[in-house]
């Protein structure tokens, strides 16, 4: 279940990022925004996955040199086998995949506890390696198994044996490449979590921004409406953002006039300093007093010298 706090101040940054820069919402790059505005959450997801990979590769290691040993008697016995001599290219090629896949897991065991690692890129790109070598471990393995079992007096039961239970373990960790459709309840449960949040997250965070964005003309008239003798221009760019924010909450999403309040405060206490927050507090009060949005000729909030100051 998403925080509705933090997606509210995630919208509050989005808003003050379209005012900053002054663009359309259409000519906006929120892939650049949501990439630097999410950093610390893709890091710890990223970090959950590729613990999530050595975790359930934790058993591969023996089963892995096994394979490559029975393998590599498999090649042997076929220079004098027709059978075997069939299938000793799809063997051999097994055995590549098998050494890409334990030379991946181990790069994304070094990197994981490397102390001098900066940032998370190279274990996504190590935990996608570990997975691609899975995944095509996996498809040649689909073919071969049925293949070499049906040799007969079981020459390729022992392979088989090791090469099955390698694949039970790489199907486990397969179902990383979409954890956010994997099972809460699991033993992967933290990964799984942050996923669904962040997967969730941005499209719920830019839809609460770009709504109240696209109401800001309103809002400016509101405003003017509200600030008496004053500009509502020479507000700063934070402010305005959580007034757009908190009028269109109390306007279109009808939030209760109290969680609208105390919300705005604690976002102006957050981004703009406890000086903006009783300001913030009584426009958001004389707003919902009246109607966000329309005329209130004798009910404008009357700044105090201090504010004014502020905004000027």
């Amino acid at each position: 279940m998403l925080h509705q706090s933090k997606i509210r101040k995630a919208a509050l940054c989005l808003i003050y990022a379209l005012l900053e820069q002054k663009t359309s919402q259409e000519n906006f790059d929120y892939a650049i925004f949501w990439q630097l505005a999410l950093s610390k959450e893709i890091d710890q997801q990223r970090l959950a996955k590729a613990k999530a990979v050595i975790h359930l590769c934790r058993a591969l290691g023996d089963p892995g040199a096994l394979l490559q040993q029975r393998g590599n008697s498999l090649l042997s016995a076929a220079s004098c086998d027709a059978q075997l001599l069939h299938e000793s290219n799809d063997v051999r090629h097994l055995l590549t995949t098998t050494s890409s896949l334990l030379e991946a897991l181990g790069t994304l065991q070094r990197n994981l506890v490397d102390k001098r690692r900066e940032g998370t890129d190279t274990l996504e790109k190590d935990t996608q390696s570990v997975l691609r070598c899975g995944d095509a471990f996996l498809a040649q393995a689909s073919v071969l198994e049925p293949a070499l079992s049906q040799l007969p007096a079981g020459r390729g039961e022992s392979f088989c044996g090791v090469l099955r239970r390698m694949q039970r373990t790489l199907q486990e960790v397969s179902s990383l490449k979409k954890p956010e459709e994997m099972d809460e309840a699991g033993e992967l449960s933290g990964l799984v979590k942050k996923t669904r949040e962040l997967t969730e997250f941005r499209p719920a965070a830019q839809q609460l921004a770009v709504e109240a964005y696209s109401h800001r003309d309103e809002w400016e008239q509101c405003l003017s409406l509200l600030l008496r003798n004053y500009v509502p221009d020479r507000l700063a760019n934070v402010d305005k953002a959580i007034l757009y924010l908190s009028l269109h909450e109390l306007k279109y999403n009808g939030l209760d006039v109290r969680i609208v309040v105390s919300e705005a405060t604690n976002l102006a206490h957050a981004f703009s300093g406890s000086k903006s927050a009783p300001f913030v507090h009584g426009i958001i009060a004389t707003a919902a007093a009246h109607g966000a949005g329309s005329e209130l000729p004798e009910s404008a909030y009357d700044m105090t010298e201090e504010e004014e100051s502020q905004h000027s």
